[in-house]
């Protein structure tokens, strides 16, 4: 399965790391947020959801 990753990587410094943004999953896409996840088909609807919550698909955070 092929993981394609445009979200932002968080280093937690234990060895760790949380990724914020848009991750394509073979043919899904997941939207991921700090405190949220959801898998969608396409990867429009998953932009969107982010969006609502305040991300753009590379993790970064939309400014008011």
């Amino acid at each position: 399965m092929h993981t394609l990753s445009m979200g932002k990587q968080i280093d937690l410094g234990n060895n760790e790391t949380w990724t914020v943004g848009l991750v394509q999953d073979g043919a899904d896409w997941l939207a991921l947020t700090l405190t949220e996840s959801k898998t969608f088909k396409g990867r429009v609807a998953a932009e969107k959801w982010l969006a609502k919550r305040g991300y753009r698909p590379d993790g970064t955070k939309i400014q008011n």
